[in-house]
C-alpha cells in the first residue's frame, strides 16, 4: 500500500510541475528522434515543447553543452 501511495504521489507531482510551467500537454508535443551515432549532439537545448526519443546513446563532447 505504501508503494502505491508513493507511486501516486510521484505521478501527481509530475502533473503539477508540468501545469506550473508553460509546457504543452504530452499529447500535443512533437516527437523528435535523436540519433547522434556517437558523434555528439553539439551544443543544444531540449525544451518541454517536444518529446525526445533517444535512438541509442547520446553523447555530449568536451566543450559542448546539452541543456534540458
Amino acid at each position: 500500500m505504501k508503494h502505491l501511495f508513493l507511486a501516486a504521489a510521484i505521478l501527481f507531482s509530475g502533473f503539477s510541475a508540468a501545469a506550473q510551467c508553460d509546457c504543452p500537454p504530452l499529447a500535443d508535443r512533437s516527437e523528435i528522434i535523436i540519433s547522434d551515432a556517437g558523434q555528439g549532439t553539439g551544443t543544444t537545448t531540449w525544451s518541454c515543447d517536444n518529446t525526445y526519443i533517444l535512438d541509442g546513446y547520446v553523447f555530449v563532447n568536451s566543450g559542448q553543452t546539452l541543456t534540458i
